[in-house]
């Protein structure tokens, strides 16, 4: 018997201690439904332990001798942080010792890690809000958490600066980044390492607008790296490069090299936006590679290496001019494009090397050291953790990137900005089909893990590369508005991606289409409006080359009117600015828009003053291989040559330049090129009219020319070159009239449709006088995809 007690008594401990163990291995691993992290609730005592949340809270410590069981979550744990704030309301749910309202600090650090995630990503929550209005709010979740946990818990001080950062409320953000290094102590700040991978993913991005410029990491360099990123959201150039140049000189008086890195990174972005010259970023770009390259930051890398080929390809130095031709050397065949030109091969060889270094970044070692250093560590060391052999950097912030996640997203990402690079790269050469391929890859594979910006980006390029389709007889800038729309609606048109209607640049694409579109139709008061908007989303300080750009095409709405005074003097000081700054593919828009306007301008004895302007942009275009911007160039010069009585050298030009523009070209310029084409026949013909042999063949030629030509502006509703080619169609069925009367031929079909070319013309002038006073719609509105389609609707209706 009392062997039998002392055998139950053994029984009932173990089975007490197998109760505890399963009680706390309950809470030992849990899976974010947001981030999909695996996490430990036990407190790092190693820095050799593999840390698998991006964030974790030193200040609490809860049970230590934690069995690990499973890698999966229980069904009954799996809470996000909308469900663990809900129940945070409810006192009673306290009572209970599993339930999530008692749940430890670590455990609410972790919440609000993927709240991070969601504030930074910023689109979910925008597409959720519809849906979930009863919801609790971010600021709420942050309320009731606060608290729950220490009133001075840095992860709570920095999600209320994410918070405020994306309210675009600067004070609020300011002082929730000097309370948050106020608190930070340096121990901290290795264990609440961010995001570093991210950091230096938008820094050197135009586009990326304001995602990842924060550092996890304390002392004095980071408090003044994080105030500069937050003066780089709000434009504060000046302040930034500043705070900038504070966190240098710190990180080097304490030998931190990864501070000084990033730093130079996020000042070749405030170069980027404020319009600085190429050599004065490419010297920053130098040597934020080299610092990348010793310190074993590949992601750096990388995006330094992408922002130098960006530079390459729409920019020169300003420090060596390039040489430009004389007007000697104006000969069409030198110009036209016999063979195909060679293509830059150092830029694709460089990007080929970005995919090589993301590829590493992915790639684990096969053998790991003995010196009890995890394989994540060995990981971490590839993304760019350094050479210390500790693991450990004095809160460089670099600490996160021993997540497997964070190196996923970081591999992710890297991919995203070269595909839209390359796109990029195809459509300045004038691939507009591959230029396509690649944006739409970007799309369908890198949506989820881009930020905002470069979605914006990737979806205004598809758009305006809907400008050279001709599919169903559609009007090009409707299918492109209707594109935008489409994205910003799911199947049943309820708005499946608000957060583009709220973009800026997205507003600016917009009004960009509505500009050209009111251009083209001669509507000069709406055009008016359109640009203004332009120029207002295209401040200055922003983004500079926008801005720029935006100017152009004011100059341009200049020509159209007939103001040519103020055109030309707006387009030299584009120019003179594009020359100091190195913008070589504006600079060359800029001289094919000045040789255009001095054209027109010009006395029809006098075609001459646009030739050396024309032929400086012809030299840029082929030195950085702009081959569609060079096509346009040489449809301005077929024009001149014209003029000048070069009718053969006109021919041979656009005979050259043809299957390029027929195949890449936008739908306008196909139009421009096939009209200049019909005028060189028409002018032909008058040379053949006293001698008779062939005159009959080139006007039926003629006829064929310019009726193409009237398919491709019916297709963009240019209603000064449909007149145009009414008039010439006149006198083309003019001349074929006499020609019959000579030979005692019927003429009436001939008189018969010169006669209904004549009425077309003077119908598309009294639709121009008209135009031009239309003003924009009463109920005219962006907001919301509603309101566009409305606007579209009711501006095809007028023709």
């Amino acid at each position: 018997m009392q062997r039998e007690k002392m055998f139950k008594r053994d029984e009932e401990e173990e089975g007490e201690e197998e109760k505890d163990e399963e009680d706390n291995s309950s809470l030992e691993l849990l899976e974010s439904p947001v981030s999909q992290h695996l996490w430990r609730a036990t407190k790092v005592k190693d820095d050799d332990e593999m840390l698998l949340s991006p964030i974790q809270s030193g200040s609490t410590t809860p049970t230590n001798n934690l069995r690990v069981s499973n890698l999966m979550t229980p069904a009954n744990s799996k809470l996000n942080s909308q469900v663990l704030v809900e129940k945070l309301l409810v006192v009673e749910a306290a009572q209970k010792e599993t339930d999530p309202a008692v749940w430890s600090n670590d455990q609410l650090n972790y919440i609000l890690s993927d709240m991070i995630r969601q504030i930074e990503i910023g689109r979910s929550c925008q597409e959720r809000g519809s849906q979930r209005t009863e919801d609790l709010s971010t600021q709420d979740q942050l309320r009731l958490l606060h608290r729950k946990m220490d009133q001075s818990n840095p992860n709570v001080l920095f999600v209320r600066y994410l918070c405020f950062l994306s309210d675009r409320d600067y004070q609020g953000a300011l002082d929730s980044l000097h309370q948050y290094h106020d608190v930070l102590s340096p121990r901290q700040g290795d264990c609440l390492s961010g995001n570093a991978s991210s950091d230096g993913n938008s820094s050197t991005s135009r586009s990326a607008g304001s995602a990842g410029l924060h550092f996890r990491g304390s002392g004095i360099q980071y408090a003044a790296l994080n105030l500069a990123g937050l003066q780089i959201v709000f434009d504060h150039c000046n302040a930034a490069q500043e705070s900038i140049q504070e966190a240098i000189r710190v990180a080097q008086h304490h030998g931190d090299h990864i501070c000084v890195a990033f730093a130079l990174a996020w000042m070749i972005r405030i170069n980027l936006k404020i319009g600085a010259s190429k050599d004065d970023v490419l010297q920053l770009v130098g040597s934020c590679l080299d610092r990348a390259k010793e310190l074993r930051l590949p992601a750096l890398q990388v995006l330094a290496t992408l922002t130098e080929v960006e530079s390459d390809l729409m920019r020169y130095n300003t420090t060596r001019p390039e040489a430009v031709g004389t007007a000697s050397q104006l000969v069409s065949h030198i110009f036209a494009a016999h063979a195909p030109a060679p293509r830059p091969i150092h830029i694709w060889s460089r990007l080929y090397a970005t995919m090589q270094s993301i590829a590493s970044i992915s790639t684990p070692p096969s053998i790991f050291s003995n010196n009890g250093t995890r394989a994540m560590n060995a990981l971490q060391a590839q993304v760019g953790a350094g050479s210390d052999s500790c693991g450990r950097f004095s809160g460089s912030g670099m600490d996160w990137v021993k997540s497997t996640e964070a190196i996923l997203d970081t591999v992710w990402n890297l991919s995203g900005k070269v595909t839209l690079s390359t796109a990029a790269g195809w459509g300045l050469f004038g691939q507009r089909s591959l230029e396509k391929v690649f944006n739409r890859m970007h799309l369908l594979c890198y949506e989820d893990s881009a930020s905002t910006g470069e979605i914006v980006q990737t979806v205004s390029r598809m758009a305006i590369s809907n400008l050279a389709q001709t599919d169903k007889g559609e009007v090009v800038y409707v299918r492109a508005l209707k594109f935008l729309v489409g994205l910003c609606e799911d199947e049943s048109g309820a708005e499946k991606r608000r957060y583009l209607l709220d973009d800026m640049t997205f507003q600016r694409t917009l009004h960009y289409l509505f500009f050209l579109w009111a251009l083209q139709r001669g509507e000069f008061m709406r055009g008016e409006v359109h640009l203004n908007a332009v120029l207002v989303l295209s401040p200055q300080g922003k983004d500079f080359l926008s801005y720029l750009e935006a100017l152009m095409l004011k100059a341009n709405l200049w020509t159209y009117v007939g103001d040519y005074t103020r055109s030309l003097e707006l387009l030299e000081i584009l120019e003179s600015t594009c020359t100091e700054l190195g913008f070589a593919h504006l600079h060359a828009q800029v001289l094919i828009a000045i040789s255009r306007t001095r054209f027109q301008a010009a006395a029809p004895h006098a075609p001459f003053a646009s030739l050396n302007v024309l032929l400086k942009s012809v030299d840029i275009c082929r030195r950085h291989h702009y081959d569609l911007l060079l096509a346009e160039a040489h449809v301005v010069m077929a024009e001149i040559y014209i003029a000048m009585g070069k009718l053969q050298d006109a021919y041979s030009l656009l005979n050259d330049q043809m299957p390029l523009v027929m195949e890449h070209g936008t739908v306008s310029l196909r139009g421009e090129c096939l009209l200049v084409l019909g005028k060189t026949m028409v002018a032909s013909i008058k040379r053949l009219e006293e001698g008779a042999n062939g005159s009959s063949s080139a006007a039926k030629n003629a006829i064929v020319t310019l009726r193409a030509s009237a398919e491709m502006f019916m297709l963009v509703q240019n209603m000064r070159r449909l007149k145009e080619v009414c008039y010439m169609q006149s006198l083309v069925y003019n001349h074929m009239a006499h020609e019959a009367e000579q030979c005692s031929s019927e003429s009436t079909s001939f008189c018969t449709r010169r006669e209904e070319a004549a009425a077309i013309f003077l119908k598309r002038s009294s639709q121009l006088k008209r135009a031009a006073f239309l003003t924009v719609e009463p109920f005219f509105d962006l907001e919301t995809s509603e309101t566009i389609r409305r606007v579209i609707a009711y501006r095809l209706s007028e023709c």
